[in-house]
């Protein structure tokens, strides 16, 4: 079990943030769970699948079930539109880095409550939409300045999306964050930040793998990724529990 002491949630989401993650056959520790109980907020797990058990200890312990975590990988040699419809859109695609804070900033900006309503966070009756903004763009802010690349995403010349991404030692593309604006008349925004991917390695972008994870509320996205034929590689069953005091 490895336990990570999130610092960062307590200026995201205002809580003593810790995240548990499980490896299969692990069993719930109730002297750990007494101490996290007295020491966190806020506390979050990742169970692995065909832990039934596991799912049955956690819930007598206070934690809900919140969403299923799907990562979706691709290899760049197969980062190829055969659909008709994306492709037209992909050709109308364009893209373009942050430059500076400022620039981040504006872009920022125009995330609104209403973008990631199948967010966790959002969802969560103890924290809603607001939470779930103020998270992201402070997310957003900390991987600009530890080197990540975020790029702004153009359709018809309208900025309509954006993509936050960085090739890792591996090789591998990690997308943390991505999404598309809402306040865009006329245009489907969200598959347009997926569309960017396939941009960039047009423009020359070179990396073995990609790798992002979409929550199981997010139905939307995951037809996007199922369209356009990205494998479903692993699962995250994540647990919650707030602690009142």
């Amino acid at each position: 079990m490895k336990i990570v002491n999130c610092v960062w949630e307590i200026r995201n989401i205002g809580c003593k943030t810790a995240e548990l993650t499980f490896e299969k056959g692990e069993r719930v520790d109730k002297a750990v769970f007494d101490c996290l109980d007295q020491e966190y907020d806020y506390i979050v797990v990742r169970a692995p699948i065909l832990e039934g058990k596991m799912y049955a200890d956690l819930s007598s312990r206070g934690y809900s079930f919140i969403e299923n975590q799907i990562t979706f990988e691709k290899r760049w040699q197969d980062f190829i539109v055969m659909d008709r419809l994306y492709k037209r859109t992909l050709d109308k695609v364009t893209i373009s880095k942050v430059i500076d804070e400022a620039d981040l900033k504006r872009l920022l900006s125009r995330i609104t409550r209403d973008m990631f309503v199948t967010d966790r966070i959002s969802l969560d009756p103890h924290f809603g939409a607001d939470y779930a903004v103020r998270r992201y763009c402070y997310w957003s802010e900390d991987m600009y300045h530890q080197g990540y690349n975020v790029y702004k995403v153009n359709l018809d010349g309208k900025e309509v999306a954006f993509s936050i991404n960085k090739i890792t030692a591996d090789g591998t593309l990690v997308v943390p964050l991505g999404g598309g604006f809402t306040d865009v008349d006329g245009v489907a925004t969200g598959p347009t930040a997926l569309l960017a991917i396939y941009k960039m390695k047009e423009t020359g972008m070179v990396f073995k793998r990609f790798k992002a994870k979409i929550s199981s509320n997010n139905l939307p996205m995951i037809r996007v990724y199922n369209k356009l034929q990205f494998e479903q590689t692993h699962f995250d069953y994540i647990f919650v529990k707030h602690i009142n005091r």
